[in-house]
């Protein structure tokens, strides 16, 4: 395998720092603007439309950190790591901005905007992972833990398939519970509409979850430390191979639920 020096590539990973502290400004400023503008984070019980909306747009930003950190573990061109920090500041801004329009459900100006911030925030997430793979399989990289950097990745694979269940259920909020697609899903199952619209929603948000945790807290185990001591190494190994195994099963327990 070829050797990328990561030195190489010091300004593109610059750009990546940058979009990471912009995100976080950015998701911090629309937590505070929601909440000035009466969405009740702290209100108990299940998320109204409103507040789940405004959820979007503080959890997506979060999402494209993690992504963002994940990829800036390995070396790339400066081209790709521009273009996805970029990429990333974008999908923030308009997913945050079009939940400040959004006030009920049905397809509106509030709708299009986020809509269109989460296809840009996908998109991006997809290409980063394409191209994460293509490195690791193709270049060497002695600063990755194997067994980390899997661990990761199948949480990020984990999200990314927990993302079909909410457009389906945006689109039945958006369009009604009649939108074929559903009310076919529905029929195959033989339950009500707005069971398996629920269902949707429930997968969706809860994978998502155990997923993000997942990869969030193994992040930092990614790159080697030679100051491990061979015990510590070995119960990293168990609780990552625990973590990998929790993952696949959440995945696979919510997509067939």
């Amino acid at each position: 395998m070829s050797k990328i020096d990561p030195q190489t590539t010091k300004t593109g990973k610059n750009t990546l720092a940058i979009s990471v502290a912009f995100l976080s400004g950015w998701a911090g400023a629309m937590l505070m603007l929601y909440w000035a503008m009466g969405v009740p984070w702290f209100h108990l019980g299940d998320f109204s439309f409103r507040t789940a909306m405004a959820y979007h747009g503080i959890i997506i930003p979060a999402w494209l950190m993690l992504v963002l950190a994940y990829f800036r573990l390995m070396a790339h061109s400066d081209f790709w790591d521009k273009l996805c920090g970029i990429g990333a500041a974008v999908a923030a801004i308009l997913t945050g901005i079009g939940a400040v329009f959004l006030h009920k459900s049905g397809f509106n100006l509030g709708t299009g905007i986020q809509i269109t911030g989460m296809a840009f925030a996908e998109i991006v997430v997809l290409v980063i992972l394409i191209i994460s793979f293509k490195t690791y399989f193709t270049t060497s990289h002695d600063n990755i833990e194997p067994i980390a950097w899997w661990t990761v990745s199948i949480g990020l694979l984990a999200m990314l398939l927990a993302l079909p269940f909410g457009h389906l259920a945006g689109a039945a909020k958006d369009l009604g519970e009649h939108f074929p697609l559903v009310l076919k899903h529905a029929e195959i199952l033989g339950v009500p509409t707005k069971d398996v619209v629920d269902g949707y929603i429930g997968s969706h948000s809860h994978q998502i979850l155990a997923a993000f945790l997942a990869a969030a807290f193994v992040l930092p185990l990614i790159e080697t430390s030679p100051a491990k001591s061979s015990s510590a190494f070995f119960l990293e190994k168990i609780g990552l191979f625990l973590v990998i195994a929790a993952t696949v099963a959440q995945t696979t327990l919510y997509q067939y639920c």
